[in-house]
């Protein structure tokens, strides 16, 4: 869709939560803790994987059920559970601080991974079946990525008001002791290659001064939906990488930042007319243009444009986005053949002259 309205970009929606559901906010003494595990999708003690790719979750949470001196259960405050002294994920075998780990939730990424129990059966389709009891404690969410292909055996240490330190790396477990924890294995990220991209396009918007055409970019497998990008040519995301006269026409080529359905303004570069393009508009895709002006302006830069296009996965594949000669049309190609790029001979400029990344 294309007009040369006023209308303004649409608000964003965030793409991070955060979890909740504690007590309220007022600090509580507490002594010990009756419960106190390390889980995924409700299971401990058991082996899970996740794409060493730093952007795939992985849903660890933490049960503390704490007691005042009285014994009696207590609700414990935000501040107690997140904060300087709260639940924090450790190694379990040296009590180091596990990285990678926060309490925020980006929701463009999705974890599908089957668990392993200790004796190497799996748990079935990330269910509950066999889960651990139902219990009253509070539930602390912490959501950990990696970046390397080892295991992090995950443990949780919590720290009380008078400083006794309880953690959950105890094998043999008595009183105020515990055992619990999540062994996290990195895989190798799956890429998709660039001849595994589709690419269809649309005449958009056409008037006297501006045409546009869009063109919707995802994976060949259905199964795989884009859900954020990288873009590595000139200007970055949303910005023309491509600016060149053709005949007569001032032609630009976009690449846009993939996610949310939204509104991008473009003005001419030759004066203060613009137009309002939405993009992304296709769920799970993403967008670029090729947006044509009538107005005289410059030649400014002869490139294409590598992307790398991320899936609900958190793993990285690239492509790259080029004009064809006639700077018309788009096409997809191997980011591998970038650099190619030359402007014509008949452009004013010596070929060694395109504009460089």
């Amino acid at each position: 869709m294309g007009t040369e309205s006023n209308k303004s970009s649409d608000d964003l929606e965030t793409d991070v939560v955060e979890g909740g559901g504690f007590g309220d906010e007022r600090e509580v003494a507490w002594e010990t803790l009756s419960e106190f595990r390390v889980q995924i999708h409700k299971q401990s003690n058991v082996t899970a994987e996740i794409f060493a790719n730093g952007l795939q979750q992985a849903p660890i949470e933490v049960v503390v059920e704490a007691r005042n001196k009285a014994g009696a259960v207590v609700q414990l405050s935000r501040e107690q559970l997140f904060g300087v002294n709260g639940v924090r994920l450790i190694h379990y075998e040296n009590n180091g601080a596990v990285r990678g780990a926060r309490h925020t939730k980006d929701t463009r990424f999705v974890y599908e991974w089957p668990l392993v129990r200790e004796d190497g059966t799996e748990v079935p389709n990330n269910t509950d079946q066999d889960v651990e009891p139902e219990s009253n404690g509070q539930v602390v969410p912490i959501f950990v990525t990696k970046s390397d292909l080892d295991t992090t055996w995950i443990a949780a240490e919590f720290k009380s008001p008078s400083g006794a330190v309880f953690r959950t790396n105890t094998p043999e477990t008595a009183p105020g002791k515990f055992d619990s924890w999540v062994k996290l294995r990195g895989r190798q990220p799956e890429v998709v290659k660039w001849d595994k991209f589709i690419m269809f396009g649309e005449n958009a918007h056409n008037a006297p001064y501006w045409d546009v055409d869009l063109y919707y970019i995802r994976f060949e497998d259905p199964n795989l939906k884009i859900v954020a990008s990288r873009h590595y040519g000139l200007n970055g995301h949303d910005s023309a990488h491509y600016a060149w006269m053709k005949d007569g026409n001032h032609i630009r080529h976009v690449c846009y930042e993939a996610g949310g359905e939204r509104v991008l303004r473009h003005y001419s570069m030759a004066g203060s007319n613009y137009i309002d393009v939405r993009i992304n508009k296709h769920s799970g895709q993403a967008t670029a243009s090729r947006i044509s002006d009538a107005r005289d302006y410059d030649n400014i830069s002869y490139q294409g444009c590598v992307m790398g296009y991320i899936s609900q996965h958190g793993n990285e594949s690239k492509v790259f986005v080029r004009g064809h000669s006639n700077g018309n049309t788009l096409y997809l190609d191997d980011p591998g053949s970038k650099g190619e790029e030359q402007p014509p001979v008949d452009s004013g400029l010596p070929a060694g002259d395109a504009v460089a990344d």
